[in-house]
C-alpha cells in the first residue's frame, strides 16, 4: 500500500522491463535535480576509484547504463544496456559480450549487478575480456540494518534475501525478479568461494557511500520527492557529519574487483 502511495504515478502503467521504462525514467530524472546530483557523485566515485586502482589502457564500458550514463561525465566511456536506448552506444548482454579477449580496462556497473540472471557467466566473460590490471567497479545495494528494512519494503518487483544460497536468479529480468542482496551474498558472505572460483580476480575495496539521505528523500527514479531541491545542501551537511557512521546508515556501497597482473 505504501509503495503505491509514494510511487511516481508516471510508472504505474509502465512495464519496467520494457524500453518505455527508460523513457519514463528519463522524464522523471529531468525534473529531479537532487537525484541527478547523487548520480553525478556516483560518476565521480567511479572515476576516482578507476584512477586509483586501474593504471592501464583499454576500453572503458558501462554495463546497464540506463537513463544517465557515466559518459555524460566522461565522454570516453562507452554506454551500454541490455535494452536499446538513444542515449547508449551499444546493446550488450553482460553474460555474452562481443568484446575481444583482453581489451577492456574497466566495466562500470551502477545498480546493475544484482539483475544478472547468471553471475557466473558474467564473471567468465569479464575474465576473458578484461586486461590484467583492469577490472570491475560496481555500486550496489548495501547490507546493514537500515538498508535491509528499506530494500525489503520499497519494491514489488525485487527482493532482498541474504540467505539465498544460489547465485543464479531464474526470474531476473532487466529490472524485475532480482535479489538486491546478491552483491553482499557473493562478495561478502561467499567471498572465500568467489576467490576460489575466480583466481584471476581479487576484491581490492568495498566501501559504503554517504549520499543516502539525498537518495532516499529525492525518491530516486521510482518515488515522489520528499524534500525540496533548494534545501538539499542541509542533507549534504548531515551526510558529511555522519560520514564516520556510513556503515550503519549507507544504502549503497562501491565494490572494486581487479584482474591480477599489472597494477
Amino acid at each position: 500500500m505504501l509503495i503505491k502511495l509514494f510511487s511516481d504515478k508516471k510508472l504505474h502503467k509502465v512495464d519496467i522491463d520494457s524500453p518505455e521504462r527508460i523513457v519514463t525514467h528519463r522524464k522523471i530524472l529531468n525534473k529531479k535535480k537532487m537525484i541527478k546530483d547523487v548520480f553525478l557523485e556516483f560518476h565521480e566515485n567511479f572515476l576516482t576509484t578507476e584512477k586509483k586502482y586501474f593504471k592501464i589502457d583499454g576500453l572503458r564500458v558501462e554495463l546497464g547504463a540506463g537513463v544517465f550514463p557515466i559518459k555524460f561525465t566522461d565522454k570516453k566511456i562507452l554506454a551500454s544496456d541490455v535494452i536499446e536506448s538513444k542515449e547508449n552506444d551499444l546493446v550488450i548482454n553482460a553474460e555474452k559480450m562481443d568484446f575481444k579477449k583482453n581489451t577492456v580496462k574497466t566495466f562500470f556497473l551502477q545498480n546493475v549487478f544484482h539483475h544478472f540472471a547468471n553471475p557466473d557467466k558474467f564473471f567468465r566473460e569479464a575474465d576473458r575480456t578484461i586486461k590484467e590490471g583492469g577490472g570491475i567497479i560496481m555500486i550496489e545495494p548495501y547490507y546493514n540494518f537500515i538498508s535491509k528494512i528499506l530494500y525489503k519494503n520499497i519494491s514489488n518487483n525485487e527482493f532482498f534475501d541474504i540467505n539465498q544460497t544460489s547465485w543464479t536468479q531464474q526470474e531476473a529480468k532487466a529490472m524485475s525478479g532480482a535479489n538486491q542482496a546478491l552483491a553482499h551474498n557473493i562478495f561478502v558472505r561467499d567471498k572465500v568461494l568467489f576467490t576460489k572460483k575466480y583466481k584471476n580476480f581479487e576484491i581490492v575495496e568495498i566501501r559504503p557511500l554517504n549520499n543516502y539521505l539525498r537518495y532516499i528523500l529525492s525518491g530516486g527514479l521510482n518515488f515522489k520527492q520528499l524534500f525540496p531541491n533548494s534545501l538539499s545542501f542541509i542533507l549534504k551537511i548531515i551526510e558529511f557529519i555522519l560520514k564516520p557512521f556510513n556503515k550503519f546508515f549507507s544504502i549503497h556501497y562501491i565494490i572494486v574487483i581487479r584482474k591480477k597482473g599489472s597494477v
